[in-house]
Parts: structure tokens; sequence; C-alpha cells
């Protein structure tokens, strides 16, 4: 078991699981059914806060102010023989923008490189108990898994960033994906096709159209105009947009899921090898 130090008093464990079927809520006989050769996964969860004083914020509101910094999830730590590291190193440069690191560097370098982290200035610890009516600023940087099966590994890296006086946060998800029989990360470049872009785009465009045309989220498919943010599962890829990117703000994050065979003839070999093609 690898050691990540942590900042706050934090709760460490190593978790094993089994490599069966999507994580979800499903009980655990109906995820295991019928899967063959599964293989003992570790994970370290991990939880830790940073508050820092922001004194630039303070002249400008006339009062305390602070910003914490929320990192918790879990993380891939071994499987088997398989090389982890491109999985592992994708993972933190989504979750902290940076990588060939521990988990603890990782949040470091989040608090000094966060928008938050005002700039020309060292990061300040602040001193508990916090003062009462202070203005607050936060920023979450979450790492969770979204698939599981023998040879799919997803992760999402949820990240939220709110600014006192802001009229609301900015969230997002980025999804990171591992084929583990070839022990690769799977990206839209070696996905897909690369000479394909229109048609993937055309095919995003009308599933959009089919799954929300019902509904009264604003989402507008015509502004689909990029598909590397996804996440594979059985059966299913699904790609993700961001708040403003095709919807206004209150829809949310907007998903589009489409099943392997509409995008058949835009994969790579690799990607006919994901899907089972």
């Amino acid at each position: 078991m690898r050691n990540y130090p942590l900042f706050a008093a934090s709760a460490i464990i190593l978790a094993t699981a089994t490599l069966t079927g999507c994580h979800n809520d499903r009980k655990s006989d109906d995820i295991t059914a019928g899967l063959q050769n599964s293989s003992a996964i570790e994970f370290v969860e991990f939880s830790d806060t940073t508050v820092m004083n922001m004194p630039k914020m303070s002249e400008i509101v006339g009062k305390p102010a602070y910003g914490a910094i929320i990192a918790s999830g879990i993380f891939p730590v071994k499987l088997g023989d398989t090389d982890l590291k491109p999985l592992q190193n994708a993972i933190l440069s989504a979750a902290y923008g940076t990588q060939d690191c521990t988990i603890a560097q990782g949040i470091e370098y989040l608090s000094t490189h966060s928008a938050l982290a005002e700039e020309g200035d060292s990061l300040t610890r602040a001193t508990l108990p916090l003062q009462r009516d202070s203005a607050g600023s936060e920023q979450y940087s979450i790492i969770s898994v979204q698939t599981m099966t023998n040879s799919l590994l997803s992760f999402a890296i949820y990240q939220y960033i709110y600014t006192y006086g802001a009229a609301h946060g900015m969230n997002g998800t980025t999804y990171v994906n591992y084929y583990t029989p070839e022990q690769q990360l799977l990206t839209a470049a070696n996905l897909f096709e690369p000479s394909s872009r229109t048609e993937i785009i055309n095919t995003l465009r009308q599933a959009a159209k089919d799954q929300y045309a019902s509904l009264d989220t604003m989402v507008d498919p015509e502004e689909i105009e990029s598909f590397e943010n996804f996440y594979v599962s059985p059966g299913n890829i699904t790609f993700v947009y961001e708040p403003y990117e095709i919807a206004p703000y209150a829809a949310g994050q907007v998903s589009v899921t489409v099943a392997p065979y509409q995008l058949y003839d835009y994969l790579t070999p690799l990607g006919k090898s994901v899907f089972g093609f």
C-alpha cells in the first residue's frame, strides 16, 4: 500500500474491488453475473480541505475573506501487473493540473495554482476558527469511478469553483477512460478516425435532437462542435458538455448517449476492439 500524506486530518482507506460490471447502484449479484477472469483492483480513498486567506478579496469586500479547496475521491493504485501509470497521470492532470506525483503533491499544486490563489501571493493557510461574517469562495475537485468492467475503467473528475460575489459557481466533469487489455488510455484521437469528424458531429447532433426534442431543456444540438469529453460503458458511449456549451447554465451538464454501432464506420481498429466489433 502506498501512503499518501494529506494536509488536513483525513481518512485513508485502501479498498479492493473486483472488476465487474458498470459502476452503479445495482445489486452485486446482478453486476457479477456472467463475468469471467475478474481481477482485483486496489484504490486509495482520500479527502482533504485546504483553507487559505484571501487578503486582496478582503480589501475589496471590506471583511475577512477565505478560500476553501476541497479535494476528495478514489484513486487507482494497483491492478495486477497492469501499468496504471498512464491512467493515474491522466486523472491527476484532469483533477489537479499536474502529474507524476502523489495525491498530496497534486492537491498542493492545485492549492497554489487555483484561481482562488491570488496571483503574486504565496499560499497562506488560514488559522482556525474562521471569523464570522466572512466572505467565502470555494473550489471542489472530486474523483469518482464512472465505469468498471473487466476491460474498461472510466473515471469522472468533477470540478466546481465559486468566487465570492459571483452570480453562481461554474462546474464541469472531465472523463478519463482506460482500456485494460491494451493498457491504453482511450481518447477521441485513438478511438475515432480523424477523417470522420464531420460525420461524428452530425451523428451526435441527431442523437441530441432525438433525446431532448420533447424536453424543455433549451438544448441546442446545432451547438455541438466537439466530442473529446466522453465516457465508455458496456453498450454505450456518452458525450458530456459543460454548462453553456450547448445549453443555458440552468440546464446543467448535458449528456448525449449513442450506441457504438451508430459510430461503427468512424471507429479505429482500437475503437472496434473496445466495443467488441
